[in-house]
């Protein structure tokens, strides 16, 4: 049986309505029996004790019973400016009496772990972004002092340019990256949405790497059917850019990518399906997080942040992501996109 907890405010009220009873009851009963001894003629004295005794136990029962509830609202205060600080460690104790100070204390806590989890993610964010832009920025600052050398062969310019270049264009687009996931985590759900050939979409996706592919010798299949889909064609590009060339990236030469597409009455299934290397469950389990990448073997080809922007694309459409892989055995990505309602 769970006891039911009462109201502060409204124990409070009746307490005090209950005192002033009391203390007007004590106070009638007071002058009743001064009078009835004659200690109240010709004796203001008597008159004002008997005053003086009723408020008195008024104040003194107010007193009391405001202790506790202003107690408590210090230690609230206290706690907050805690938090205000800085310190997101500070908990108040949630076995409280009455349920008002309860659901504050409850409410209090949950703020102080959001804040607290939000610091780690901003500080692990921040850490992230100064390593990633560090990286390229060191090698661009370093192969180019190596290209004062008068007498560099010719050979060896042209591999530092090409170097400089590559780190000039990972920089680019993490900084475009890092923008876009900006404005898309404080995107509300209504984003432009236009009708499109989604299957279109996925082939020139697929061509958009063709030089990748095709150099390792890669068998890609598509499915022909054809897909009218309304959402947001720009962003939804970026999915299918970031799916594929993880699937190009991480299938072994010679081995082959599968998309393919089902059109039903609640929305639209894309699947990419891959014979690649395979991911491990610790690796499978983090793909969404920002900066994870679970081959750091291959992280010069990346930035970490290829599926984050991809999950919350397809979470802005109202749609989900999820993939399926095992290693040495492939990836299989399955990406759902419901109907928009006209």
């Amino acid at each position: 049986m769970v006891k039911k907890k009462c109201s502060t405010l409204g124990y409070f009220i009746f307490v005090i309505q209950l005192g002033m009873m009391l203390s007007s009851g004590l106070t009638i009963l007071l002058f009743y029996i001064c009078d009835r001894f004659g200690l109240l003629k010709n004796n203001g004295l008597a008159v004002s004790l008997t005053v003086i005794c009723g408020v008195s136990f008024e104040l003194l029962l107010a007193c009391f019973l405001s202790r506790t509830l202003v107690k408590n609202l210090l230690t609230i205060s206290n706690a907050a400016q805690k938090v205000a600080k800085g310190d997101f460690s500070v908990r108040l104790n949630e076995e409280q009496k009455t349920q008002e100070l309860q659901t504050v204390a409850q409410s209090f806590n949950k703020m102080a772990n959001d804040l607290s989890r939000t610091e780690l993610m901003r500080n692990d964010f921040i850490q992230n972004v100064s390593h990633e832009i560090k990286t390229p920025i060191a090698k661009i600052e370093g192969y180019a002092n190596l290209l004062n050398n008068a007498s560099l062969s010719e050979e060896k310019r042209k591999s530092y340019v090409e170097t400089i270049l590559l780190s000039s264009r990972r920089l680019a687009s993490l900084t475009g990256d890092i923008l876009l996931l900006s404005r898309l985590e404080n995107c509300e759900e209504n984003i432009p949405k236009e009708w499109f050939s989604l299957d279109e979409q996925l082939r020139e996706s697929v061509l958009f790497w063709q030089k990748e592919w095709t150099e390792k010798h890669l068998t890609i299949e598509i499915d022909e059917t054809e897909i009218l889909y309304k959402g947001n064609k720009q962003l939804l590009y970026h999915v299918w850019q970031n799916v594929i060339s993880n699937a190009v990236k991480f299938t072994r030469e010679k081995g082959s990518i599968t998309l393919s597409t089902q059109n039903s009455d609640g929305g639209v299934t894309v699947t990419i399906r891959d014979d690649g290397i395979g991911m491990d469950e610790e690796t499978l389990r983090r793909i969404f997080e920002k900066f994870y990448q679970g081959d750091r073997s291959r992280a010069e080809k990346g930035n970490g942040l290829g599926l984050t922007l991809a999950k919350r694309i397809v979470d802005l459409h109202g749609g989900c992501i999820s993939a399926k892989s095992k290693q040495n055995e492939g990836t299989i990505f399955t990406i759902f996109l419901p109907s928009c309602a006209e």
